[in-house]
């Protein structure tokens, strides 16, 4: 995860954008929190849609970054 692009809350519903890099491409990401306990991160990578949701939003970000890498076999260490 590189940065905080912008954040936006209203109420119990909070929403941010991430940029994160895949490969040497750097995609926006956006989180949502969907209840108190679910995060989904989607984006763009290569022209193709990916979604993952987890239990906090850094762990949505870092499974949307791994889905975006398995999708063109890229392997991070």
């Amino acid at each position: 995860m590189q940065s905080v692009f912008s954040i936006l809350g209203l109420g119990n519903f909070r929403m941010a954008e991430f940029i994160v890099r895949v490969g040497d491409e750097p995609c926006l990401v956006t989180t949502n929190k969907r209840s108190k306990t679910a995060w989904v991160a989607s984006g763009e990578y290569m022209g193709k849609r990916h979604s993952s949701e987890h239990r906090t939003e850094g762990a949505a970000v870092k499974q949307w970054r791994e889905s975006a890498q398995r999708d063109q076999g890229i392997q991070s260490f």
